[in-house]
């Protein structure tokens, strides 16, 4: 079974090596929203993401969340998913590079609940 990963709303990404580096960019003032699934190619769905926070974001807040998520692209389009939403609020009147280390989990037999979780190192350049 190949899974299927939809990220709407995502900004440039950067990948790297160990912990998976990433970055966003960020408007000011501004939350910013990046909504996951899994699903199969017959647009079943195979459980939903966790999350860790292992060093939460200084300059910000981050939340992540069960949603409900309907992909307006194919090849699910239209079809509702639980998913996953994640959030990154900046603190007001903040400018600048923010960091937060995060493990995200996905499952690996959704019968016993059990989850492989991969880190992210994610720095957000909020201007």
């Amino acid at each position: 079974m190949r899974k299927s990963v939809i990220a709407l709303a995502l900004l440039p990404l950067i990948a790297a090596c160990n912990a998976e580096k990433v970055s966003y960019h960020v408007p000011a003032g501004e939350p910013s929203t990046m909504s996951f699934i899994l699903y199969t190619d017959g647009c079943v769905s195979i459980g939903q993401y966790r999350s860790k926070v292992i060093a939460p974001p200084a300059h910000g807040t981050f939340d992540f969340r069960p949603a409900t998520i309907v992909p307006d692209k194919p090849p699910c389009a239209g079809k509702s998913f639980v998913g996953s939403r994640a959030t990154y609020t900046p603190a007001k009147g903040f400018k600048g590079t923010d960091h937060m280390v995060l493990q995200l989990g996905t499952p690996r037999d959704t019968s016993s609940q059990r989850y492989v979780y991969r880190e992210y190192d994610v720095t957000f350049v909020v201007d």
